[in-house]
């Protein structure tokens, strides 16, 4: 059975690639949209990064997450997703991902 995802109107709109952190079911999820056939090509074990990294502004921290999808060796693809943590919906979701187990991903 597919699932809903009701997501923002810019990622709906994008073509795509795009990323962002999403609520959903209750755990902050990767929401990545590419093409059909980008997707069809993610088969098997693929390894997938994830790192993290700080900017510290005058007004705010900034929380950089990059996911990287190692499907070819020297070329991944490569998503990052920028969390302010001055944002309520940004720290809601930062505060959900450091609480959860397991990282989810959804592809689009």
């Amino acid at each position: 059975m597919a699932q809903v995802i009701d997501l923002p109107d810019e990622l709906a709109a994008t073509a795509g690639p795009a990323c962002i952190i999403w609520n959903v079911n209750a755990c902050a999820a990767f929401v990545v949209k590419l093409d059909q056939q980008t997707i069809d090509g993610f088969r098997g074990a693929l390894p997938i990064g994830l790192r993290a990294e700080c900017g510290f502004y005058p007004d705010s921290a900034v929380i950089r997450l990059v996911l990287s999808f190692h499907d070819q060796p020297r070329s991944p693809y490569v998503f990052d997703v920028f969390l302010n943590v001055m944002q309520p919906m940004h720290l809601s979701l930062l505060r959900m991902l450091q609480d959860q187990a397991t990282i989810e991903i959804h592809c689009l």
